[in-house]
């Protein structure tokens, strides 16, 4: 059976996707390369030609290699093998690295500890080879040594950066990637490894202006809202457990979706009572009172009908919604939403398992603002450095630990409203996904 497996960039990150794990990597030159190889499978291509693949110059040859330091004064002698520049990244990288080691060292971490030795060892060891007696600098010989070298050491580097984080996928890509003067992707064929390489994920290049939070009114709450995009068809996201529309816009990631999804007509944003700009709350709001915040915000912003778009726990009062609303809501997106987070003898599910469910989020409730809770939902991300201080900045700035578990305590639907939930007859599409 084949394994799907993707390879796409977005902004400054890439994603890749094997054996149902998802792995976003920070861009580089050997990212690039890396995609290349993966595009054409079983064909040889030569380093110099992926050293300068995708120039736009109009420059002599020269002057294009010598951007990537491929170039001296005389082909014969094209300096060291490792300029100062690169020495000095291979020094900062050997400090991270240190740190990383010493850290999972110290949380027992072993694993970690191990992919962190080994890259801290293969740069060493580059180290070495670029060095001659007294540390004297090995001079390269020629234009495409300098581009075997480089070109090798970048893929090398993109390929241990992402067995950093998925160990499988990092093995099948050391062991069918091949690097030198000639490098391929020459995987075995019965790996049937079916790779999909794409364009970025997101074209949106031009400047974006953020859009201005307004507010609208319920009961004498004010709800912070944004409306993205122009058209006839209005989208309203309702968001999951933490939201904050100013804070969307600071992650490259949630940039991106929201630009595509605005390009769809009208898209409307908003933080409910009590999370990111709207006003503080005692305690969760009821499923009554969610529901007339919706309207609230679509009267707001003079949507007569929309599409929503219900999100985690913001799915129960966006069924609500279409259920007891149907001529508000053109149709129903439901994208990993649940019912209740309390057992009922109606739901066909052990008890036991709610009963872990509530472990897990009274301890990230007790742990708030350590990304605890975002750990358990995204362990991708928050396998991350970089994006688990994301994650964790962001229960912060949503809302507060009393309010976080309140919310999820009022994510139940009782029985006497299971039957209006039925009742809806919006055109309805549902997704979810689970984590191990």
């Amino acid at each position: 059976m084949a394994v799907d497996a993707t390879l796409a960039r977005e902004g400054e990150y890439w994603t890749v996707t094997y054996g149902g794990r998802v792995v976003r990597v920070r861009h580089s030159k050997g990212m690039d390369h890396l995609a290349r190889l993966l595009t054409s499978p079983h064909r040889d291509h030569d380093a110099l030609a992926l050293a300068t693949a995708g120039r736009t110059s109009t420059r002599t040859d020269a002057a294009v290699l010598a951007e990537d330091g491929l170039v001296a004064a005389a082909d014969s002698d094209l300096g060291p093998v490792l300029d100062e520049a690169a020495k000095r990244s291979y020094r900062l990288r050997l400090g991270d690295l240190q740190r990383d080691i010493d850290e999972a060292d110290a949380d027992h971490d072993t694993e970690r500890a191990a992919l962190a030795r080994a890259e801290h060892d293969a740069i060493v060891e580059e180290l070495l080879r670029s060095t001659g007696l007294a540390g004297r600098d090995r001079r390269a010989g020629s234009r495409a040594e300098r581009a075997r070298l480089n070109v090798t050491r970048a893929i090398r580097s993109a390929i241990q950066r992402i067995a950093d984080h998925n160990g499988a996928l990092g093995a099948h890509l050391d062991s069918s990637v091949r690097t030198g003067r000639q490098c391929g992707y020459f995987p075995d064929p019965s790996s049937q490894v079916a790779w999909r390489v794409g364009p970025r994920l997101s074209s949106d290049t031009e400047p974006f202006e953020i859009p201005t939070t307004r507010y609208a009114r319920n009961a004498g709450v004010s709800i912070a809202y944004q409306v993205v995009g122009d058209g006839q068809r209005d989208l309203l996201f309702v968001c999951g457990t933490m939201s904050h529309v100013e804070l969307w816009w600071s992650d490259p990631y949630a940039t991106a979706m929201l630009r595509r999804l605005a390009k769809n007509g009208r898209l409307i944003l908003f933080d409910k009572p009590g999370t990111g700009l709207s006003d503080p709350i005692p305690a969760a709001p009821t499923l009554e009172q969610r529901t007339a915040d919706l309207l609230a915000v679509l009267d707001a912003v003079d949507s007569r009908r929309a599409v929503v778009l219900g999100y985690s726990e913001g799915g129960l009062p966006s069924m609500v919604l279409a259920a007891s609303h149907p001529d508000r809501v053109e149709a129903l997106i439901l994208l990993d939403t649940l019912v209740s987070v309390d057992w009922a003898p109606d739901i066909d599910v052990p008890k036991e398992d709610y009963d872990h469910l509530w472990s897990v989020l009274d301890g990230a409730s007790e742990r708030w603002g350590e990304g605890v809770l975002m750990s358990v939902i995204a362990p991708t991300w928050a396998s991350v450095p970089a994006l688990r201080s994301a994650l964790t900045a962001a229960e912060i700035t949503c809302m507060s630990p009393a309010m976080a578990r309140s919310i999820c305590r009022a994510t139940t639907a009782s029985t006497h409203e299971r039957p209006l939930l039925q009742s809806t007859s919006r055109p309805w599409c549902c997704t979810a996904w689970a984590t191990a």
